[in-house]
């Protein structure tokens, strides 16, 4: 059999491939594309920087890889095991979620400044102290995990704002860092708070708007990495959608970003 090269992102994309073919694998389908194949195996090995690999499953026990009309798949989870990444099967929404090992710093080559020691060049909502940085510690729940970053961003509006309703809580929140076009990247972890629902974090150059990146982490899921390259980038805006929570019985609201963003850097 002709040995097919790709990008790392294409090998997964197979391996995701068969995970989603397999009722053996994952015990479960979508009900409305089940289909039948002939499976073929052949021994097939798989090698990782010259070491034969030992493929198994989430109980520990041997699976082999196989074709399907000339395609060879191999098992999701034993090769991101080998990658080093975190693999999860979420059977409600047919999804495999494939993240790197949650808890550190994104691995980017270069000197790293911990967005901790940066204050806020500006942001769209003030709370009674005026915070919006990366000045927090507090630990945050993931999935019934405590995590406890190195820095996270604080986001809060509407404690001390008068006729707020929920009606008029903010949808996001931003706030805007002066990087002087110094940096090559922007590396952190985003993560859903248990209770809040999903979180969507996104990055803009703050003076022409463009969109640099958006990540999206959904409630029950794992922390993912976040990765911007922030070459030419005078001005980063980080934008974080809401969690909104009443003020004692009064109709006003506090909104807080509903995700955690912790662990970051600007990379030179």
């Amino acid at each position: 059999m002709k040995r097919k090269h790709g990008s790392l992102g294409s090998f997964l994309a197979g391996a995701v491939t068969m995970l989603l073919l397999m009722g053996l694998v994952t015990g479960a389908l979508a009900t409305n594309a089940q289909k039948s194949a002939t499976l073929y195996y052949s021994d097939i090995k798989v090698c990782l920087d010259g070491k034969v690999l030992k493929l198994a499953d989430a109980t520990g026990a041997e699976v082999e890889p196989f074709t399907i009309s000339g395609t060879t798949y191999l098992p999701v989870r034993a090769i991101s095991e080998a990658l080093g990444l975190d693999v999860e099967w979420n059977g409600s929404s047919h999804t495999v979620y494939l993240t790197t090992k949650p808890g550190g710093s994104v691995d980017v080559a270069g000197e790293r400044v911990s967005m901790g020691t940066l204050k806020a060049y500006s942001f769209s909502h003030k709370d009674d102290d005026g915070s919006a940085n990366f000045d927090s510690t507090s630990s945050f729940t993931n999935r019934q995990t405590v995590y406890h970053p190195e820095n996270r961003l604080y986001m809060a509006a509407g404690s001390g704002v008068l006729g707020w309703t929920k009606l008029k809580v903010p949808s996001t929140m931003s706030v805007t860092y002066l990087v002087n076009k110094e940096y090559k990247a922007f590396t952190a972890y985003a993560a859903a708070i248990d209770g809040r629902g999903d979180a969507t974090f996104r990055f803009y150059d703050a003076d022409t708007n463009i969109k640099l990146g958006e990540v999206k982490v959904e409630a029950g899921a794992a922390p993912v990495q976040v990765n911007i390259d922030l070459t030419g980038v005078d001005k980063l805006r980080i934008s974080a959608t809401t969690y909104s929570v009443q003020i004692g019985q009064s109709v006003y609201h506090r909104a807080y970003a509903n995700g955690a963003l912790y662990n970051a850097y600007l990379v030179k």
